[in-house]
């Protein structure tokens, strides 16, 4: 089978909301074995609304997701466009109705007109109820073809598309897509593709895709195929990465996430060892990065945020003649950061950050973007000077990144 996702908001043709729905909803069409051809945005306007849905009628796709315009307010008027598109009429759905009422009274809100109206679905439409919010999701087959229309708020959208969409699918798909990867390290994407290219060239004949997907300091190597019996086909893919392992073994991570977050987390539980941090421009955003995943008590002892220089000698013993005479962004300051932080909060390995995120606040002899790292152990305390270009935002997360990244590479290469 094959489909098309299209989002409908102004806020995401004008940037002020992300699209991350049509990136989750793409990974599980891929689960399911559903091809996606394509993602559009389009506006809450009725002829935008009208235009997309001809659109469907005339593609070669049988499935169609639509995400938003469900809501109660002015501009939601996708359940309008249906009924007039579809020459069907709104009826109230009973069920929806006292749904709406029930989660109103458990807010202790008054049910407005405008709420109830949430319960006028098009008369051709299954709904499918919404356990999350007040706008049902609505599925309508019309000329062989699968439209489904759910809610543009995130956690309803998902809600309702494992709950109905995922079972209706995996009835009507008549193939499974199997993907598969295979993280390396410590080597990069040209040099990998070079000493694999005699492997690589033998996959079309096995019906087999081979995607590269790069990130610091890691390559993925990501198999897809596409049959009738999942099984058979993962197995068919983990002999293949099994005939691979041979040529490049020493580039084979232990780890199976390239995610330096998720990375970290494991080699430290790996390890049995746990990690504090000290920081500044970075504001406590690589701690953020730590304990975004369940089970950070398990490696992650706490942080000290040390935006104010105060702060800096108060509690991380930085003395006032470092900060004078180097300043409070340098290696000296993150090396006497890096060593207080141990004895402080009492962790096997310790992160310091200081430096200029900008816009302003740079020199000549330190710019914005300039960051000085220090990583230590109970033994030794290492130091490093990084420079990056980007916006205040941007060279928050590169500080983050290259922080996560050190610490990996240290504890690995055992260079503590």
């Amino acid at each position: 089978m094959k489909a098309q996702i299209i989002n409908i908001g102004n806020e995401l043709l004008n940037g002020y909301i992300v699209n991350t729905n049509a990136a989750w909803l793409a990974k599980q069409l891929e689960t399911l074995g559903v091809e996606l051809q394509s993602v559009q945005v389009i506006s809450d306007h009725k002829k935008a609304i009208s235009a997309a849905l001809s659109g469907c009628l005339k593609s070669k796709s049988e499935v169609f997701i639509f995400t938003g315009g469900l809501g109660p307010t002015n501009d939601d008027i996708t359940k309008k466009v249906l009924a007039q598109f579809f020459a069907t009429r709104l009826l109230k759905h009973k069920a929806t109705l006292q749904a709406v009422k029930k989660y109103f009274k458990s807010k202790n809100r008054p049910v407005l007109k405008v709420n109830k109206e949430q319960a006028l679905v098009p008369e051709i439409a299954q709904v499918l109820p919404n356990a999350l919010g007040t706008a049902p999701g609505l599925y309508i087959e019309n000329k062989q073809k699968h439209f489904f229309f759910l809610p543009g708020v995130p956690y309803e959208m998902k809600h309702l598309f494992s709950t109905y969409i995922e079972e209706i699918l995996n009835k009507k798909s008549r193939s499974k897509i199997v993907t598969l990867d295979l993280i390396t390290k410590d080597i990069g994407e040209s040099l990998l593709s070079k000493k694999i290219k005699p492997w690589e060239k033998q996959l079309k004949a096995k019906s087999m895709t081979l995607a590269y997907l790069p990130k610091p300091g890691f390559v993925t190597l990501r198999l897809t195929k596409k049959g009738k019996h999942r099984k058979v086909i993962t197995r068919e893919i983990k002999r293949e990465f099994e005939s691979l392992k041979i040529h490049i073994k020493p580039y084979i991570s232990e780890i199976k996430t390239s995610y330096l977050n998720l990375y970290l987390k494991e080699l430290l539980l790996q390890k049995k060892k746990t990690i504090a941090l000290a920081e500044s421009c970075t504001g406590g955003f690589i701690s953020h990065l730590l304990t975004t995943e369940p089970g950070a008590s398990s490696f992650y002892k706490g942080s000290i945020v040390a935006y104010d220089n105060a702060v800096k000698t108060d509690l991380l013993g930085v003395n006032t003649n470092i900060i004078k005479a180097f300043g409070a962004v340098s290696e000296k300051t993150v090396e006497k950061m890096a060593k207080k932080l141990l004895k402080t909060i009492k962790s096997d390995y310790g992160i310091s950050v200081s430096g200029i995120a900008g816009p302003s606040g740079g020199s000549k002899e330190k710019p914005v973007g300039l960051v000085c790292f220090g990583f230590s152990n109970s033994v030794r305390t290492i130091v490093k000077r990084q420079c990056f270009k980007g916006s205040r935002k941007q060279i928050i997360s590169f500080a983050a990144e290259y922080a996560l990244r050190k610490m990996i590479h240290l504890i690995e290469k055992d260079h503590f």
